[in-house]
């Protein structure tokens, strides 16, 4: 009687797991069609319809810029995106959101003070209080990573890392909606060049490198999107993609950049892409030396 009991109650595990994926898979669906849809607009507004500024939303007297909202958005289908993969790998995700809302606001806090100390050194105070004044990208995986090395240290090595790599997944999809922002805001213009896909600012045709990293962006998503989807990888897998494909991306792009501050001929960015780099060398050679598990 037992026996039947728990088998019972196994198969209705089971079925309500397999309708939430359902459910899950279907929003994700959503999310994605909801994203092409904005990235098809901002092409077509700014390469059909030649409109170069930053787009902003008016609402009576007040205008908004679409970046804000775009970032926003980002971040929530970064949190679907872990959710799904913890109901995917049966981990009651519910417990650890509040931990991931906390990494996530820690994120933001760090990404405005690396940009304010490695971009503006000769005004730090100006531009820690004025949150216009930018934020780094790699700031902000510093400062989420230290977090989430914090709030799950009581989880044993393996489980954090797991649960580590479940969010740089969720920051990769996040991305798709952030550099979307980026780019209907045209604040990571480059060198002057002649190619197509240049955005002419006070009559300077220059290279759209937000866009260049969201297009960058999508082969990374997809990869990992289906990569992860039905089976469990090895160990830092994701991190070991993530690494190194992101970092000589974020490097050569950087190499464009115009009025960034450089260190000895290099961007902040680009001195982090250095040790990121580094790491994904390091677990791909850390796998290869174990072999097939």
């Amino acid at each position: 009687m037992d026996q039947t009991r728990t088998r019972d109650r196994n198969q209705v595990e089971l079925a309500a797991t397999a309708s939430a994926l359902s459910a899950l898979d279907r929003q994700t669906r959503i999310w994605l069609v909801a994203w092409a849809a904005v990235v098809v607009f901002l092409l077509a507004r700014t390469y059909a319809f030649a409109r170069y500024g930053p787009l902003l939303i008016s609402i009576g007297s007040f205008r908004l810029s679409l970046f804000g909202p775009l970032v926003a958005v980002g971040v929530a289908f970064g949190f679907h995106l872990i959710k799904r993969k913890f109901v995917r790998d049966g981990v009651d995700w519910q417990p650890i959101f509040g931990k991931w809302v906390r990494c996530t606001v820690i994120g933001f806090v760090v990404s405005h003070v690396f940009e304010a100390i490695a971009y503006h050194p000769n005004d730090i105070g100006f531009a820690l209080l004025n949150v216009r004044a930018g934020y780094s990208s790699v700031g902000g995986f510093l400062g989420a990573t230290a977090a989430a090395l914090f709030y799950f240290r009581d989880l044993g090595r393996k489980k954090a890392f797991r649960y580590f790599e479940v969010a740089l997944y969720g920051v990769v999809g996040a991305w798709l909606f952030g550099r979307a922002a980026c780019f209907s805001a045209h604040d990571h213009l480059g060198a002057q060049t002649h190619f197509v896909l240049g955005v002419p600012q006070a009559g300077v045709v220059r290279h759209e490198l937000g866009l260049y990293e969201l297009l960058l962006t999508i082969p990374l998503f997809f990869f990992l999107f289906w990569s992860t989807k039905k089976s469990e990888r090895w160990p830092g897998f994701v991190t070991t993609v993530v690494t190194l494909y992101y970092a000589p991306v974020r490097f050569a792009l950087d190499a464009f950049r115009q009025g960034d501050l450089r260190y000895w001929g290099l961007t902040p960015a680009q001195w982090m892409c250095l040790p990121f780099f580094a790491l994904g060398i390091y677990f791909l050679i850390r796998r290869v030396r174990r072999g097939p598990q």
